[in-house]
């Protein structure tokens, strides 16, 4: 009794009042916490929004602590402290303070992560999604080091040099990784703007695939040898990217040739048979036709034909081109003509004369 009056200013009837008084109020505070953990769980139910519906549950027992250190707080006090002692139990609170803190912040990020996982958008972004897990995993490193050094300033811990090593070191850090953190937020770039997606075709400068997958260091491209190049996201974010999934429509574009001693009147009817083919085509757009007689090539009388097919997906794009070339060939054979290949007449002159002055000299 002498040690606990000399050192904590109280005789034991005084601490035990004093540690009843401490351990009402905490009741008290769990009491509270508990009916304010109904009142939200019941308001919760009634509400339209599901992120509640899942936080709620996660802060049962915070709701019940937090109350609890508040109540301990008010009655810091009227205890039989002396100064010194006030100031011990002050920081305990502190401590125990931070870690309730701590505590909530990471149930919260939790549910926030679990239920932006749930939704739509980062269904279809698998990217994204993944930047989803990794900032939650970051929110808590930071919330758990402001904790910290909020915990110690409250124990009297001088933490400005601490701070100050942090800064240093971060900044070193920082210079050391300096590619890791391009790649990651290439990857940040790639999921919020989403030039392309897991399973597109695309070409990135010379190369040209299919991705397969979109990770935080690197995209992997299947290319058509079927090997995977995987491309850091900090020079993917700077290369130029087309993506052959995003087009709505792909030009048919093509040169025929018919061969030399075709009429016109045959060039001209087959020029307007090819135009009313692809007009008529359900899934050809029909303004964009272009059929023309271009010119003379050295063997060939030439017919450029351009079209837009109205598809969005590849395959379907190469049958209904394959489809169109038999109608060109059906059209162009049907009109009594043919198609032209490479060919080379040669006039001899000299023998020509030679022929002649021996057909003179014989007559004679």
């Amino acid at each position: 009794m002498d040690y606990l009056r000399e050192h904590f200013g109280a005789t034991g009837a005084a601490w035990i009042e004093g540690g009843g008084i401490l351990l009402l109020a905490i009741l008290a505070g769990a009491v509270v916490g508990t009916l304010v953990h109904r009142l939200l769980a019941a308001g919760a139910r009634r509400s339209a929004a599901t992120w509640d519906d899942a936080l709620i549950p996660e802060l049962r027992w915070p709701l019940k602590v937090v109350p609890a250190v508040v109540a301990g707080w008010l009655a810091l006090p009227v205890l039989p402290l002396l100064p010194h002692a006030a100031h011990l139990v002050s920081a305990g609170l502190n401590v125990v303070t931070t870690l309730v803190v701590i505590w909530l912040a990471w149930r919260f990020i939790d549910v926030a992560r679990a239920t932006l996982a749930t939704r739509p958008w980062a269904a279809e972004r698998p990217a994204t999604l993944s930047l989803v897990s990794m900032g939650a995993r970051l929110s808590k490193l930071l919330v758990v080091i402001f904790a910290a050094i909020t915990a110690l300033a409250a124990l009297g811990v001088p933490v400005a040099s601490l701070v100050a090593g942090l800064g240093i070191g971060g900044l070193a850090v920082a210079l050391a990784a300096q590619k890791t953190l391009a790649n990651l937020f290439g990857a940040i770039s790639i999921g919020v703007d989403r030039p392309f997606r897991e399973g597109d075709y695309v070409k990135v400068g010379d190369i040209e695939g299919t991705v397969e997958a979109i990770g935080l260091r690197s995209t992997r491209i299947r290319t058509l040898a079927r090997t995977v190049v995987a491309i850091p996201n900090g020079d993917l974010a700077d290369t130029r990217t087309e993506s052959f999934a995003l087009r709505d429509r792909f030009q048919f574009m093509t040169t025929i040739g018919v061969e030399y001693g075709t009429r016109e009147a045959t060039l001209r009817g087959i020029v307007e048979a090819l135009r009313a083919m692809l007009q008529g085509h359900p899934q050809v757009w029909p303004e964009r036709v272009r059929i023309h007689f271009a010119g003379f090539a050295a063997s060939s009388l030439d017919l450029r034909i351009q079209a837009w097919f109205l598809v969005a997906d590849f395959d379907e794009f190469l049958a209904m081109r394959q489809d169109v070339l038999f109608k060109i060939m059906e059209i162009v054979e049907g009109a009594g003509a043919d198609f032209a290949f490479p060919t080379q007449t040669i006039h001899l002159a000299g023998a020509s004369a030679a022929t002649a002055a021996s057909t003179s000299a014989t007559a004679g």
